[in-house]
């Protein structure tokens, strides 16, 4: 029997990619799955590709382009484990980390939480400013919230069965793939579990995506966090909506005068969506942009009538 399926896109870093498959021990109950996004032959040999030929390791090569949203999802019709587990090519695991997924392996949760470490790529020094900032308030509190907050989908194992029997993906974007798939997991799971046992690391590396900063990512970001929030409070579950702008402050360092831009149409969405501004209104506070303040004005209007979650942090800094 499988228990657990690993699954790892990549793209254009093979000595990492050969990191994290290292970092993995094999073991006759473990498939891992890697799914190359047509990586660059000039930068990958694909005759020496990691994980070929190699026990418990399967691989898979593909053109379209579309991101690791799209390349787990191929992972997910190949996996056949109890559990599945999903892994960035550029991060790690503890090398005592299926001795620490034993313990859940028979588990009746929809999802098993772990905590995970911050590290430097380069290094493997620990990352002075990691992120997500987790409290212990947070973390025992309503799961469903904290996952809404935090929808990164590594250092977590998801039953199988519950992710087939509910038809769990990923969106198929550049950024932010992962937000959906944890939207429907806020939508679908009963019983979540959580551990305070660490089996992942996460690492900084400049290059990544979350570490891109341009125009394109924070629509497309933009785009994938509306569609969710949408979608929460059409069932009902709009204590679960994220702030739009929440993890691109947190991720992406954009220009003071695009930010303002990108904050104000959050603004506009959140207002004309609840019903609370006509569009002749939001016209008129589009035009005040020249306030001494408009990031913490058009703040103020973002938050108008709904709670400040917990996850913002130094939002008006």
């Amino acid at each position: 029997m499988t228990n657990y399926s690993i699954i790892i896109p990549h793209k254009n870093i093979p000595d990492l990619l050969r990191r994290c498959l290292d970092s993995i021990p094999r073991r006759a109950d473990v498939q891992i799955i890697v799914v190359d996004d047509n990586s660059d032959p000039e930068i990958v040999n694909f005759d020496c590709f990691p994980g070929l030929d190699e026990p418990c390791v399967e691989v898979y090569f593909t053109k379209e382009r579309k991101g690791a949203g799209y390349a787990r999802n191929v992972g997910l019709e190949h996996a056949i484990g109890k559990w599945i587990l999903f892994a960035d090519a550029d991060d790690l695991y503890f090398p005592d980390m299926l001795n620490k997924c034993d313990i859940y392996k028979d588990s009746k949760a929809d999802v098993i939480v772990f905590k995970t470490e911050y590290r430097i790529s380069d290094t493997l020094e620990i990352w002075p400013r990691p992120f997500p900032t987790v409290s212990d308030a947070m973390w025992n509190g309503d799961m469903l919230l904290f996952l809404a907050a935090f929808p990164m989908v590594w250092s977590r194992m998801y039953s199988s069965s519950f992710l087939k029997k509910n038809n769990i993906h990923f969106d198929e974007v550049l950024y932010f793939n992962d937000t959906w798939f944890t939207t429907s997991v806020i939508e679908h799971a009963s019983r979540i579990e959580t551990t305070k046992e660490i089996i992942y690391i996460h690492t900084r590396r400049q290059g990544s995506l979350c570490t891109q900063a341009n125009k394109e990512a924070n629509w497309i970001c933009y785009g994938v966090l509306k569609k969710c929030n949408m979608y929460l409070r059409s069932i009902g579950k709009p204590e679960y909506e994220q702030m739009l702008v929440f993890l691109l402050f947190s991720f992406y360092e954009i220009s003071y005068w695009e930010y303002v831009k990108f904050l104000f149409q959050a603004a506009r969405d959140k207002m004309l969506n609840a019903g609370k501004m006509t569009r002749l209104e939001y016209y008129r506070i589009s035009h005040k942009i020249t306030y001494r303040y408009p990031r913490l004005h058009a703040l103020y209007l973002l938050l108008g009538g709904y709670k400040l979650r917990t996850c913002v942090r130094d939002i008006g800094s």
